[in-house]
């Protein structure tokens, strides 16, 4: 704040932001110096088959241009990239032919089975006309011949079934890097499956309840692997009853763990942060029991148990000390112990209750068929912003993560750890904000992660397939750094920061038969962030972010304003310790377009549909070719350089894509 009367200026902006902003006001003033008439054509509105078309143009001729194709199109290029990002949805459109349906099946992430093929061979050959293929069809349908159905070769990537080479020649996700996350999983899950016994005493060692129980480590088909971890589910035979528990351990290959050492404990360090600060400042929120858990040799393989299972003496002790904290305002004092084990486990892990269907079921089994009920909607509204606001209840003083100490203290001193971040860092992304590093300033926060965003530009292989996409990226950053100030609050630039949810999902909220929320888990992902960022969950309307468009968007504003008035209901009673309306300020970030500017810098993939969808034409800009050919160049010095190095690691990248699959070398 300025003193002493000197006035601010009106932007508080970085130098190099405020040169952006001039840069391209510059540009729009001589637009028809750059941009012809085109750019007050009217959008034109896009079916399947205008897609299909735009992906068949590039896939019989590939030295065609965007701009080529959109002016045959009769449509922007900006939309001609963003199709061809997805063109896998396009290409393959219904063809009776056998190995078109086997393709369109993989894509879809289907499983082929033995099966499946036979159904499939046998209404082929009942529908087909030619002699050759009706024979061909029942050859296949018998199990005789194959001649027609050989399936391509196929490689397993995690979390999803093998893919082909044509699949994941037009994923834009770096398949090369992911080829190994199978193999890394396995031998991940091998380790724990030989330490299994290790674990069951580990679960001992943490309940406390006696020698006399027995803990089993069920079999590996009952495991849960999800995105970052995978789940050992373990069975506490006590007595006459049984209790289930989880272990829970942070997947390395996934963390970039060989890249950035520590980075898993860093993970596990922060969910257990905002475990504990719910437990202590949000008891209103239902998460699953944590009992205890255990680092890495970088934190010398320390571990801890819940003070409820540890003998009387020790839980006067640490009830004595939380309250002397509490009254001299120290850092929060968990209450968790250190409480060592022994023995050579290596690996870090969590041990957590086991949420079953007494508690209820996960949303994503059931959001399907009830999305349309409204009385389940308000229900589940309500416990949604309850959580939302109970949360944001405490203002905190910094942008960053929570992070649990060796001394059992939880400070709001880590980097804001999200998963997009990991996921990039992961990707090979430069990392830059740094362990420790949290921000006290909205505009430093953006600062860096639109550097982020930069080097995962620069830092991944196939981040461009051609060279006018390399500009269209170009420009896009360099639109988003020169935008920051439409989109920041300045009231509220210096804080108070408000905890949220950064990748709630229905997969992580559980619900009764009426869809009340029952329990929140998998907490590894909430940071202390502007309170400009606080968004309606997507995922409402069953669209995935970038879908949100056209008759999407109409849905997802009615659902949105049905979800806001509830919140809005819901506010005054959450007793929040700040002047800030949290339903006001999501409300201003909608009405103002914010809320897709904060998704295109906390999206790992999506911040170009997001900025030609909703941004750009807030300001009645549509990105030309020439457009993109003159403002690119402000992104860095040397810029055209740089787009022939990023189309060379592009032919690199392919290359390598064939080695791995057995294809000509030949692009």
């Amino acid at each position: 704040m300025g003193t002493g009367g000197e006035a601010e200026p009106e932007l508080g902006l970085p130098p190099f932001a405020n040169f952006y902003h001039s840069t391209i006001l510059r540009v729009l003033h001589d637009e028809e110096k750059y941009l012809p008439s085109l750019w007050r054509t009217p959008r034109k509105t896009l079916n399947d088959e205008d897609r299909r078309k735009i992906c068949q143009i590039h896939q019989d001729d590939p030295s065609a241009t965007q701009a080529e194709t959109a002016k045959h199109i009769g449509c922007e290029k900006s939309t001609i990239s963003k199709v061809l990002r997805n063109k896998e949805k396009y290409i393959r459109h219904g063809d009776i032919r056998q190995e078109n349906w086997a393709l369109r099946t993989e894509t879809q992430g289907l499983q082929l089975t033995g099966s499946a093929i036979e159904e499939r061979a046998r209404t082929f050959a009942s529908v087909g006309n030619d002699k050759s293929f009706l024979q061909s069809s029942e050859a296949i349908a018998t199990g005789s011949q194959n001649p027609l159905f050989a399936m391509p070769p196929t490689l397993e990537i995690h979390g999803r079934n093998p893919i082909t080479f044509e699949s994941a020649e037009k994923s834009e996700a770096n398949i090369v890097h992911q080829l190994g996350f199978a193999p890394a999983a396995a031998e991940l899950r091998q380790e724990l499956w030989e330490k299994r016994r290790e674990i069951e005493t580990l679960a001992k060692h943490h309940l406390g309840l006696g020698s006399e129980l027995s803990y089993t480590v069920l079999e590996q088909s009952t495991w849960i692997q999800g995105g970052f971890n995978i789940c050992v589910p373990i069975v506490a035979n006590l007595g006459m009853s049984s209790k289930k528990l989880i272990f829970r351990c942070p997947m390395p290959h996934k963390l970039a763990e060989s890249i950035y050492p520590g980075t898993v404990d860093e993970k596990l360090s922060c969910e257990l942060g905002a475990y504990m600060w719910i437990q202590d400042k949000c008891p209103d929120i239902r998460i699953p029991h944590l009992y205890g858990f255990g680092f890495s040799e970088s934190r010398h393989f320390a571990q801890f148990t819940h003070a409820e299972h540890r003998p009387l003496h020790v839980r006067l002790s640490r009830l004595f000390w939380r309250s002397f904290y509490s009254l001299f305002r120290y850092p929060v004092l968990s209450q968790y112990t250190l409480h060592q084990k022994g023995g050579n486990f290596r690996t870090p892990y969590m041990l957590l209750e086991y949420i079953d269907s007494d508690t209820g079921q996960m949303l994503s089994n059931t959001w399907e068929a009830q999305r349309e009920d409204p009385d389940c909607r308000k229900r589940l509204f309500q416990g949604i912003s309850r959580i939302i606001l109970s949360l944001a209840r405490i203002p905190q003083p910094r942008i960053g993560s929570f992070q649990f100490h060796d001394d059992c203290t939880v400070t709001l001193t880590n980097r804001p750890l999200t998963c997009t971040i990991v996921a990039l860092e992961n990707e090979g992304t430069q990392r830059i904000a740094q362990k420790d590093d949290t921000y006290s300033s909205t505009e430093s926060f953006v600062s860096d992660m639109m550097t982020f965003h930069d080097q995962r530009l620069l830092n991944k292989p196939n981040a461009v397939y051609a060279d006018d996409d390399c500009r269209a990226q170009m420009t896009q950053r360099t639109l988003l750094r020169a935008l920051s100030h439409q989109y920041i609050n300045r009231a509220r630039r210096n804080g108070p920061f408000m905890l949220q949810l950064t990748d709630v999902n229905p997969s992580n909220i559980f619900v009764d038969e009426h869809c009340n929320v029952t329990c929140l888990v998998d907490l590894e992902w909430i940071c202390a962030l502007p309170a400009e960022m606080l968004a309606v969950p997507y995922w409402l309307t069953g669209c995935h972010i970038d879908e949100i468009v056209e008759d999407q968007l109409v849905k997802f504003t009615e659902v949105r304003q049905e979800f806001m008035v509830i919140l809005e209901k819901e506010e005054p009673e959450c007793s929040a310790e700040h002047t800030i309306s949290i339903t006001e300020a999501m409300r201003d970030s909608w009405d103002s377009k914010g809320v897709w500017y904060w998704y295109c810098i906390s999206s790992a993939n999506a911040m170009l549909h997001l900025l030609v969808d909703h941004i750009c034409p807030e300001f009645s800009v549509v990105l030309l070719s020439r457009f993109e050919e003159v403002l690119s160049k402000f992104w860095c010095k040397n810029a055209e350089e740089v787009v022939q190095q990023k189309v060379k690691d592009g032919t690199k990248y392919k290359k390598e894509l064939r080695r791995r699959f057995g294809e000509s070398a030949d692009i």
